[in-house]
């Protein structure tokens, strides 16, 4: 008797102790950071559209002045960077 086992995947990235939700965001999004961080809202063009600073926690945005569309998460941290695609419905 042969037993065999394939895993077939893509394995996940690391996020840095850093969430983003929900995605897509409707008026506000949520964002987790186990360390001081600066959020930057990036637009497709490569424009920062927004910047927050954050202490460890939980922090909610607000982005009832953000235009629909696809965004990018950029989260700074001491020792790590994230991005995270962001859709603003």
């Amino acid at each position: 008797t042969l037993d065999t086992t394939h895993t077939i995947g893509i394995q996940t990235a690391e996020t840095g102790g850093v969430a983003v939700f929900p995605n897509p965001a409707h008026g506000s999004v949520t964002i987790e950071a186990t360390s001081p961080s600066t959020i930057i809202l990036i637009n497709l063009n490569g424009s920062t559209v927004n910047c927050w600073t954050m202490t460890p926690g939980t922090m909610t945005i607000d982005l009832t002045n953000v235009p629909r569309g696809v965004y990018f998460v950029r989260i700074v941290s001491d020792n790590n960077m994230t991005v995270s695609k962001l859709i603003v419905e």
